[in-house]
């Protein structure tokens, strides 16, 4: 089974830094529950699974990868399509006109934004009027097909890697799905007034390219576009209007997008659904915190419409709420609020995809990008957001107390260096070579002087987590967390033992006969710098533990492998 392990429910981590946070653990108990999980869901609240039209699993949303997996290569080039392809998910292109007509997949009008045009023509920039605003760059306008075989596309977004630039050519929409054939297709026309300005009939293009049969999803920004292909489109194409920001206006309308909200009655006589930006659904703070979701969602189903999301990715910028973490926000969209979304438009379709799929959520000392963690918020938080599993990362006291703290050094989790205590900096070889204050040099009564401190994914950047709640909360022994979670409707709970040697040889406690004490299965985190291991390595692990976790490269998922 694949398990996710998270420290943000539902708001699980991203895999980097997951990874980050738990790389010190060397030995781990997992206690899973005997019986069975219960079966992954059959149903989504998305407009089919509302009306019961979807049978199986069909009514999960939809996840369209915009200009392919453009999260790592250049948006709408040949390894973006091809790589988010092999997802079977359906591919997003944006589709501009050439001056001789022909159609190609290009994210921006603006080409210097997207490709490297400025060096193959630099004195080819000029001013256009678009949808009322003056805009100045290259547009393919003023190119023929052919004169584009030497432009090759960029990512142009400073987050991503430019390892992939000017080794992809442009390619036209009959190229990508002669290519790449995909089994979903879904064209986008952002431009359509602009191009007939310039003697350019984007309708009777598409019209035609729809005829290709992977053409799944035709959608634009302008309502007036859409209305124009619906005597031609085939029944099997859908057609969804997009919204932009609301103070903009249509062009084919002149009605602001927020005045056209109070019209989806109107809009499902042309469309059968509407995308809009996820802030429309999910209202965002000044200051970083998202508000009460809309009733945009309820609205769109009761008009019949299907609503997609849009502005998802990895590297943007997250609520608070979502700790940093891409799936925790994804799934704030198809399973909290009583309602889901019908599809996302994501530059990172996997993240999109794990988020809809049902793993085994493992919280990482409770929901510990929320509160500071292992405490009770922690705890009550992952319990709340649906966690399947919760852990508790033992730790012992002067006293001989076995807690549940994150780490054995103090002064990652408490404020123990502004305390009184801040003498008792010490450095201990067999547990880290820098200074600490440990658990054992406190008693549980001096820790529970101490506060809690949320910890921070990248200490190197300013990545704050949740600040309203920085120091609140209150840590817990290993009876209170074990009396706590023997009421819950969870799947088990996870008891993580690091330093063992140490502890069982300088503090007392041996865990040696844990296994023979409990019922539950024990897991073994294998050091990240293990690549292989010998057959008898393996047997020996397999007296002690039914499965290992493989912690390997820090983008990669971890596994529960049974031995």
């Amino acid at each position: 089974m694949l398990s996710r392990i998270t420290g943000s429910l539902p708001m699980v981590r991203s895999y980097c830094f997951c990874l980050l946070l738990l790389s010190t653990i060397v030995a781990v108990t997992v206690a899973v529950a005997a019986e069975e999980l219960p079966p992954a869901p059959t149903t989504f609240k998305t407009l089919n699974g509302k009306l019961d039209l979807a049978p199986l699993n069909r009514n999960a949303p939809l996840v369209i990868a915009k200009g392919g997996f453009s999260g790592v290569f250049p948006d709408s080039s040949e390894y973006a399509f091809a790589f988010a392809s092999s997802l079977h998910i359906s591919l997003w292109c944006d589709v501009q006109l050439t001056k001789d007509g022909v159609g190609i997949c290009l994210r921006d009008l603006l080409m210097q934004n997207c490709t490297d045009i400025t060096e193959i023509y630099p004195e080819g920039m000029k001013a256009y009027l678009i949808n009322g605003a003056q805009k100045t760059g290259w547009l393919p306008v003023d190119y023929n097909m052919a004169s584009l075989r030497n432009v090759t596309l960029t990512q142009s977004i400073y987050s991503r890697t430019p390892r992939f630039d000017s080794n992809f050519d442009i390619l036209s929409v009959t190229g990508f799905i002669s290519l790449i054939k995909p089994s979903s297709t879904w064209l986008n026309v952002e431009h359509d007034i602009f191009y007939r300005e310039h003697g350019l009939n984007m309708t009777n293009y598409i019209l035609s390219i729809q005829k290709l049969g992977s053409v799944k999803y035709i959608s634009s920004p302008e309502l007036g576009f859409l209305q124009s292909l619906s005597g031609g489109i085939n029944r099997e194409v859908n057609l969804v209007f997009c919204f932009l920001d609301k103070a903009l206006s249509d062009p084919s309308t002149n009605k602001t997008y927020n005045y056209m909200l109070s019209n989806l009655t109107f809009i499902k006589t042309i469309a059968s659904g509407i995308m809009v930006p996820k802030n429309y659904i999910w209202p965002v703070t000044s200051d970083n915190y998202i508000q009460l979701h809309t009733q945009i969602v309820q609205e769109a189903h009761n008009a019949g419409l299907e609503i997609y999301a849009s502005d998802f990715s990895n590297d943007g910028i997250f609520p608070y709420n979502y700790s940093y973490d891409p799936l925790g926000e994804y799934l704030s969209f198809v399973s909290d609020g009583g309602f889901s979304v019908d599809g996302v438009l994501t530059d990172f379709p996997l993240t999109a995809s794990e988020a809809i799929g049902n793993p085994l959520i493992i919280s990482h000392n409770g929901g510990s990008g929320d509160y500071p963690g292992c405490t009770d918020l922690a705890y009550e938080n992952a319990v709340r957001d649906g966690a399947d599993v919760i852990d508790c990362s033992i730790q012992m006291t002067k006293d001989g107390i076995p807690i549940c703290m994150s780490s054995i050094d103090l002064l990652a989790t408490t404020d123990v260096q502004q305390s009184k205590f801040c003498s008792l900096l010490s450095v201990i070889p067999e547990i880290q070579s820098k200074k600490g204050i440990f658990t054992f040099n406190l008693t549980w009564d001096d820790i529970n002087i101490l506060r809690p401190k949320i910890s921070s994914p990248l200490s190197d950047y300013v990545m704050l987590r949740n600040p309203r709640y920085t120091n609140h909360g209150k840590f817990l022994k290993l009876s209170e967390f074990l009396t706590y979670a023997k009421d819950k409707e969870l799947s088990g709970i996870m008891i993580t033992i690091e330093n063992a040697a140490f502890m069982a040889a300088s503090l007392g406690f041996d865990v040696v006969d844990l296994h023979q004490k409990t019922q539950y299965k024990l897991v073994y985190t294998l050091p990240l710098n293990i690549e292989d291991a010998s057959d008898s390595s393996v047997a020996e692990i397999n007296k002690f533990a039914e499965a290992v976790m493989l912690i390997g490269n820090p983008c990669l998922l971890r596994a529960v492998v049974s031995l």
